[in-house]
């Protein structure tokens, strides 16, 4: 399948080279160039969105903000073929989804929401989770490609649904790792050996994904990203965005990570978190 990828962060290398190995033909664009050196030799870099759009059976975007999304796609509407799928796995918005995908349809093409769940480890390993919105039949076609990406590949509904999907789940993570850090700061201020809390967490029923995965980063004092915090502060302010009724937990989680940002902790992975519990003990 020919290829055209948009974005090759933290995620969208490991999803790239997942494709190239699966013998798709890839061409990429990025606005930093430089991460596109590792690809030189094994997909073709085009130097434009323009060109990026020539002759594709698909085009996938996967970049930051919901800003860049818009970006991406006034410049890709404009140019690209009805006959080419196109497919956003940003987490963005869901209004932003329906938008882009009516502009799509009302000249024949098909648009799909479609972000991801899994982190680092799961775009590396090819088990991530897909949510998908938009038309049902091009995601029945396109179900092959996303098996070469992940292990659960759902179908949410029509334009936006995968968005909203996405949102709910970072609602999920938000309280989840939130209180992860709480707890380990909350046992080691007590006395207690923070590694053996953790092994306690991960024995009984407060085991989650963030506690196997976050949680020995957090003890460690390991901050690096593999979903950076200024992401999962955005994720967490469109679900707030996109909210019927109150949401008091993501409210106030999105305070922390709010703090983490003014402190200059943007690039830094969601599980450093932990220091701002560390800093309200050390500031009583």
């Amino acid at each position: 399948m020919r290829i055209g990828w948009i974005g090759v962060g933290v995620m969208g290398s490991r999803m790239v080279s997942r494709l190239i190995e699966a013998g798709h033909t890839l061409t990429l664009w990025n606005r930093s160039k430089e991460k596109l050196i590792a690809f030189k030799d094994k997909a073709t870099i085009a130097q434009s969105i323009q060109e990026l759009a020539k002759d594709k059976d698909v085009i996938i975007s996967m970049v930051g903000f919901p800003k860049d999304v818009n970006q991406v796609y006034e410049e890709l509407l404009a140019v690209v073929s009805s006959s080419t799928i196109l497919i956003d796995m940003t987490t963005s918005s869901p209004m932003l989804a329906r938008s882009i995908a009516k502009r799509f349809h009302d000249r024949g093409g098909v648009f799909l929401d479609a972000p991801v769940t899994g982190g680092d480890g799961g775009a590396k390993d090819g088990t991530l989770t897909f949510m998908v919105g938009g038309d049902e039949q091009a995601f029945k076609t396109l179900n092959p490609l996303f098996k070469n990406l992940g292990k659960n590949i759902m179908y949410m509904g029509a334009s936006g649904y995968g968005m909203v999907a996405k949102l709910a789940n970072q609602i999920a993570i938000a309280g989840t790792i939130a209180s992860l850090a709480e707890s380990l700061q909350f046992a080691k201020l007590q006395g207690l050996d923070a590694s053996m809390m953790l092994t306690i967490l991960n024995s009984g029923a407060a085991q989650s994904f963030q506690s196997l995965n976050q949680g020995p980063k957090m003890i460690k004092g390991n901050n690096d990203a593999g979903f950076f915090i200024k992401h999962f502060q955005k994720d967490l302010g469109l679900a707030l965005e996109s909210a019927t009724t109150e949401l008091p937990i993501t409210k106030h989680v999105k305070s922390l990570y709010d703090w983490m940002v003014q402190q200059g902790h943007q690039d830094l992975g969601t599980q450093a978190i932990i220091d701002y519990f560390k800093n309200q003990s050390s500031s009583k």
